[in-house]
């Protein structure tokens, strides 16, 4: 999976491994940090390089989202209940607590988001919907690579 090519310079992506580096070098971190720091990671990279998905307006009409929410990999980002029935495109719905942290990962440095205590069920959940977005990005980067 190439996402990065060439002699891109980016302060963002250093930082970000830095910081990265920083937290894998303490000693004795709980594995639920661990868990919860690699969703970080992840979300933040693909962001940096232009994968950052639409968590406050549905993908479908541009409105703020209301539950139950839908998470749609193709589309980039969560529509809502009205939109997601109208669409062919394959949906995941996804928990109020996990838009939460998402959008929390997304906005928040490490040290402010490692204050959550997330339960297995909502890593569980992150870990299913970063699953739709690698899968994704593939069927993406493959199409791409075909033409």
């Amino acid at each position: 999976l190439v996402l990065v090519t060439g002699q891109e310079v980016d302060a963002r992506l250093w930082r970000l491994l830095e910081a990265s580096w920083a937290l894998l070098r303490q000693k004795e971190t709980p594995p639920i940090r661990v868990s919860l720091f690699y969703f970080h990671f992840f979300w933040r990279l693909i962001s940096i390089l232009g994968y950052k998905p639409e968590l406050h307006h549905c993908v479908v009409c541009h409105r703020k989202i209301l539950p139950p929410i839908f998470f749609f990999s193709e589309q980039g980002g969560l529509a809502g209940k009205d939109c997601a029935a109208k669409t062919r495109t394959p949906a995941r719905e996804i928990s109020v607590d996990a838009v939460k942290v998402w959008r929390f990962m997304l906005s928040q440095p490490w040290r402010v988001l490692s204050r959550i205590n997330p339960t297995p069920s909502l890593l569980a959940e992150l870990k299913t919907i970063q699953s739709d977005q690698i899968n994704q990005m593939r069927r993406h980067i493959k199409k791409h690579e075909q033409n």
